[in-house]
């Protein structure tokens, strides 16, 4: 009895005496006179970070005190009649007695942690580390949970990415009054998008938003930014619009780049002079033009001898447009290595292997993942009116792996995908089908080197059991292929085949924790947008 008295005796000095004061409201303004002006929101005055700033200490007065009271009273050395004596009786407007041990508890915690429940016995940090790994959507919903929250909406350390795309139904007027609530300066990836089948958001909204980021006090300095919302890749303004905060930008990521927006892409490059990572959504872009003019932009920018420090450039169109010209395997990687000398990772769409006469050998020295999609292989030279129907050749196919192992001697992830091209239902239906796949024959790699390979990835590409006779790659653990839509495979054919390669590679010197698979799931562009969309900084 006499702990259950004490325990009541707690909990109702916590929610009484030691419970949060709430914001008095305003009285009710008499008939004919003026009406109360409620105070101003914080959201629209600021944070009142002085008075935010108290009330987190007294919080943490009353977390210490009650837990120091708990312990007294555990160990016995304090009564009700101490705690009388020293004026800390209970309030006699809440009568204990109609409180039940469950209700008691719950209110006694809620009060003495300030509404903010366990979360208040963490530290700032902790608090701070923990709402770093949610979304931004999150993070603005806890926020408007109690005051505790509230304080740290104000914490540059929380806010080092701003995703417009976690929001529910966003509008500009709301996204604004949030950004200027918001401490962004610790900013570092920053962005635009939004999740609706038809974005909310016109170009013109899009452009008011990058002003108001641009011209903020806070100064917005993002290290990456993604530009996902389709007005940018159709409206130069609202691309354009984003130059006020790329100053420090390291990537940058733009999706759905029309053909005549390339001169304002490349404006919008040219004003982050430090950046390295380039993803671009597009199926109209001639690449071609682009890594031309993007080689040329330093030389512009500081003179006759310098070089761009771009090293990761992606490509995540899904699909190959009928704007975009072939490229030359060939000519990629010469172009590269002599403009991009510091080229760690390249994805691109719609290449070509094909003759290509060049007196220099290109070595990509730096290049450690490759990736190719919508790869084609001629014995001739091909436009690309002519390569819809024209017949892909083996020999073309062993030439490239000869040319990749002379240019990509630290080569770690190869990805290369041959697809089909589109045939209609009704050409279907009367019997056209593609050409016939490439196939890796068993001189294809025969005596071939790549020392530094782990992933090997082949779509679409016609393998046999004893392709990959003679491979010396001693550190290749995983080999990923899957065969094209018109010549599937079945999943009994696919596991015997995955079987007897794995067997044919392991006799051949390579680790027997080789690991070979069938992944029919990824002709569809899933592994190429999951590999590369995520910024590495």
């Amino acid at each position: 009895e006499e702990g259950d008295e004490l325990f009541f005796f707690l909990a109702s000095y916590v929610s009484g005496h030691m419970a949060p004061r709430a914001a008095s409201s305003s009285k009710r303004a008499k008939r004919g006179g003026k009406k109360a002006v409620s105070p101003p929101s914080l959201v629209e005055e600021g944070l009142e970070e002085e008075l935010q700033a108290r009330d987190v200490v007294n919080r943490s007065d009353r977390v210490d005190l009650e837990t120091a009271m708990v312990k007294l009273v555990a160990q016995g050395k304090i009564t009700i009649a101490d705690l009388t004596g020293a004026g800390l009786s209970p309030p006699r407007k809440r009568a204990t007695a109609t409180l039940s041990a469950g209700e008691a508890a719950k209110r006694a915690t809620l009060s003495a942690a300030g509404t903010m429940g366990s979360f208040e016995r963490l530290g700032g940090v902790e608090i701070e580390l923990v709402l770093r790994r949610v979304s931004t959507a999150d993070r603005l919903a806890a926020s408007e949970t109690c005051r505790g929250f509230l304080s740290l909406r104000g914490s540059p350390r929380i806010w080092r990415d701003f995703d417009l795309s976690s929001l529910a139904h966003p509008t500009l007027r709301g996204v604004e009054k949030v950004v200027k609530c918001l401490d962004l300066s610790q900013l570092r990836e920053l962005t635009l998008a939004t999740t609706a089948s038809k974005d909310p958001f016109s170009s013109q909204d899009y452009v008011s938003l990058c002003g108001l980021l641009s011209r903020g006090v806070q100064g917005v300095k993002p290290r990456y930014l993604a530009l996902r919302a389709k007005r940018f890749g159709d409206s130069d303004k609202a691309m354009l619009a984003a130059q006020g905060f790329v100053a420090n930008l390291r990537g940058l990521e733009v999706s759905d780049v029309k053909e005549n927006r390339l001169d304002a892409l490349l404006k919008l490059t040219a004003a982050a002079p430090g950046l390295e990572c380039l993803k671009l959504d597009s199926y109209q872009l001639p690449w071609q033009i682009l890594l031309m003019r993007l080689a040329a932009q330093p030389r512009i920018q500081r003179g006759n001898g310098a070089r761009s420090v771009l090293r990761r450039f992606h490509v995540l169109s899904g699909w190959s447009g009928s704007n975009v010209s072939l490229m030359s395997v060939g000519w990629i990687l010469n172009h590269v290595a002599e403009s991009f000398p510091d080229m760690t990772r390249l994805s691109l769409t719609t290449v070509a292997e094909m003759p290509f006469e060049t007196s220099a050998k290109p070595t990509l020295r730096c290049l450690r993942v490759l990736r190719f999609r919508h790869a084609h292989f001629f014995d001739e030279r091909r436009t690309r009116s002519d390569a819809r129907d024209a017949p892909m050749s083996s020999c073309a196919l062993a030439k490239y792996f000869a040319r990749i192992e002379a240019a990509c001697p630290a080569l770690e992830e190869w990805e290369t995908a041959h697809d089909d091209p589109y045939i209609s239902r009704a050409d279907q239906q009367l019997g056209k089908r593609p050409p016939a796949p490439p196939a890796v024959t068993r001189g294809s790699v025969a005596g071939r080197r790549y020392d530094n390979l782990r992933v090997l990835t082949l779509g679409g590409i016609a393998l046999e059991p004893d392709s990959f006779d003679g491979l010396h790659a001693p550190n290749l653990h995983t080999l990923v292929f899957w065969a094209s839509k018109f010549y599937a495979l079945s999943a009994r054919n696919a596991a015997t085949l995955a079987d007897a390669l794995k067997t044919n590679l392991r006799a051949a010197g390579h680790s027997r924790d080789v690991v070979v698979k069938h992944d029919d799931s990824l002709k569809f562009g899933s592994y190429f947008y999951r590999a590369d969309h995520g910024w590495d900084p």
